[in-house]
């Protein structure tokens, strides 16, 4: 039994051969992506996935990677997408909190798990890296290249006789998990429902220009959907892709938009210094989004390319929340963070205290280790209007650092690591560093003389005291943790002059 969605619906009405994206040389077209996804989730149905199941997906970019997705969407199950870059043991804390029923995974992850001669080869060249550990709780599916040694897991096919109807569901039905941050024993992941995936996706795509001759790139396959909605040709490459092969794939495709955090563009405006060039100047519009878009970049970045610029100010819960052109911020000599115009379809507040509460279309369903959320999402971030309805960052309510385009929560690893042999109290701060255009994640540590930083990094990358890669701090110091008021809660203000103190090198505009 097959569900109609928003997607589907979308697709119908494009023309046959539109092409929906490209991926090395293979192109994918609204009838083949239609007609594929279909056929396979038939074939998915018959080995038993049913709306509901849940469903892991390790799978690299492409066009395959979108017709699975589009199946997936097809049959409703709740897919939880995982990033391969975890490390095993976020993974497994992970895997054990949505305890999936499926799993489809990149075939060259699953030939170190039926081959422990090549995982012991493998992971003695590469220690850190991630593979997926075996394990009997879930049915797996092998994507990507077809290797000669795999055994074990299904394969995708395509039913050669798909003829099924789909029938009407409900839009509130959850259908994705995506993980954030957490610790091993307690891993967060925001979900979203068909819905407000298919209300934010539309949002983002009415940020893009209007051109009938655009093309985008994007390493998150999902966002090939955005290509639908906006008409734009869409392309893949790899978020390991070198700032070296990113600028000579623009030129060679022609493409016209970019969309990425900030820290995509702080790696190709670094690479474009060093070699004195120039964005491409096929690039007409920059999105930015996914963390802080400050000031300071966006003086940089203008430096490289003429091109549209267009700040996009959201969160996981609610991807769309506010967005301002890149040049209004870039001259807005005011206080604080300018964020942009509120989005229209959305409902705030703004509490006694400054936090910014938000409910629309777009606003996920739960936390998935909640039942419920709350009406209003509460944000976390303390704005004010100016004169002209647009909001301004003044402050974080909650400790949070946004590192790359990652939230980092220390509050969900602080108890963690203070658990640690010799630690006596932790504090993990962030501290913007304006030369790199990003936040250091810095940790304070009040231990016994007898633990060294060696020992203490050994304990936050694997063991029961792991944290998050995307945790690790660029930075540890060896001191004791200042305190203030009748509570003696860490007073940040004195520490956060200490560590300028200690380290001169980081630049801030704090």
């Amino acid at each position: 039994m097959l569900y109609h969605s928003p997607f589907l619906q979308l697709l119908e009405q494009l023309p046959a051969n539109y092409v929906v994206c490209i991926h090395q040389h293979k192109t994918l077209t609204a009838a083949e992506l239609i007609n594929k996804s279909k056929s396979l989730a038939v074939h998915l149905a018959a080995k038993g996935i049913q709306k509901g199941d849940n469903v892991l997906l390790a799978c690299d970019v492409g066009t395959e990677f979108l017709v699975l997705f589009m199946a997936l969407i097809h049959l409703r199950t709740k897919t939880a997408l995982v990033d391969p870059h975890m490390g095993n043991q976020r993974y497994a804390s992970k895997l054990k909190q949505f305890q999936p029923k499926w799993a489809f995974i990149d075939s060259r992850l699953l030939l170190l798990q039926e081959h422990p001669v090549i995982r012991f080869l493998y992971r003695r060249k590469k220690p850190a890296a991630f593979y997926i550990p075996y394990s009997n709780k879930y049915t797996v599916f092998a994507t990507g290249m077809w290797l000669p040694l795999m055994q074990k897991h299904h394969r995708l096919k395509l039913t050669a006789n798909a003829a099924t109807d789909f029938i009407p569901s409900q839009e509130d039905d959850e259908l994705v998990v995506v993980y954030t941050s957490g610790t091993l024993a307690e891993p967060k992941a925001v979900v979203h429902t068909m819905n407000s995936l298919f209300e934010s996706l539309k949002a983002i795509a009415g940020l893009f220009q209007v051109n009938t001759a655009a093309s985008m790139i994007t390493h998150l396959p999902q966002f090939a959907l955005i290509g639908m909605m906006t008409g734009f040709k869409t392309y893949f490459w790899k978020e390991s892709t070198s700032a070296k092969q990113r600028i000579a794939f623009i030129n060679k495709h022609k493409i016209t938009t970019l969309f990425g955090p900030p820290a995509e563009y702080r790696d190709l405006m670094n690479y474009c210094k060093q070699t004195d060039q120039l964005f491409p100047e096929s690039l007409q519009q920059l999105i930015l989004g996914s963390a802080p878009v400050l000031k300071s970049l966006l003086i940089e970045l203008r430096k490289f390319s003429s091109a549209k610029i267009t700040c996009l100010y959201g969160m996981t819960e609610h991807l769309v929340v506010a967005s301002i052109d890149g040049d209004e911020k870039i001259n807005n000599d005011g206080r604080g963070d300018l964020l942009g115009t509120p989005l229209q379809s959305m409902q705030y507040n703004i509490a006694d205290d400054g936090e910014l509460l938000i409910r629309s279309p777009l606003l996920f369903k739960r936390y998935f280790h909640l039942q419920e959320a709350d009406e209003l999402h509460a944000t976390g971030d303390l704005v004010e209007m100016d004169t002209t309805g647009r909001f301004v960052m003044k402050g974080r309510k909650k400790n949070m650092i946004i590192r790359a385009n990652k939230n980092i929560y220390p509050g969900l690893y602080e108890t963690t690591i203070a658990q640690i042999k010799g630690v006596k109290e932790v504090c993990m701060m962030g501290v913007y560093d304006e030369t790199i255009h990003d936040e250091r994640v810095i940790l304070v540590i009040d231990a016994d003389r007898s633990l060294t930083e060696k020992e203490l990094m050994k304990e936050l990358t694997a063991g029961k005291h792991a944290i998050d890669s995307d945790a690790l701090p660029d930075h540890i110091l060896f001191q004791p943790i200042p305190k203030s008021g009748r509570q003696q809660k860490t007073d940040q203000q004195t520490l956060l002059e200490q560590i300028k103190q200690q380290l001169p090198s980081l630049t801030t505009s704090s």
